[in-house]
């Protein structure tokens, strides 16, 4: 591994300094998020931007994180409340006629000719094209 990301590392000082993280205590081989903040200098925009919460910014203290914590929950919350009941929702989808069936075809037929009316051209400049005449040659 210490090949990978430190390829300039001699191998016997790489094994020399493993050997020395392995003797270390837990709690001092393993960073708290509030450490790792400090020492990456995460800044709270980037830590939502990367989605990297569990490492604490370091432009903000516990307490403001805290508050904005619970801002974004409220404002969660405040959404939930307003979204349409689903049994309303799929009782609006079910009582929606489809398009196809308020026009009496099928829906194949509905989207074929929803095809050629998007890709249909005017007789103007289909007659052009055919003929290899420019717009300023038909008017000119």
């Amino acid at each position: 591994m210490v090949e990978i990301a430190a390829p300039w590392v001699l191998p016997t000082e790489a094994e020399r300094l493993v050997a020395h993280v392995k003797n270390l205590p837990l709690n001092v081989r393993w960073s708290t998020g509030e450490a790792l903040g400090q020492r990456v200098r995460l800044t709270n925009a980037e830590r939502d931007a990367l989605k990297v919460w569990q490492i604490a910014a370091c432009d903000v203290t516990a307490e403001e994180r805290i508050e904005l914590r619970k801002a974004k929950e409220r404002v969660r919350k405040r959404a939930k409340r307003q979204r349409v009941p689903r049994s309303v929702y799929l009782a609006q989808c079910r009582a929606r006629v489809p398009p196809w069936k308020a026009e009496g075809i099928s829906k194949a037929t509905w989207y074929r000719r929803k095809v050629r009316a998007e890709t249909s051209v005017s007789p103007d400049q289909s007659q052009g094209v055919r003929l290899g005449v420019s717009a300023a040659q038909r008017e000119g």
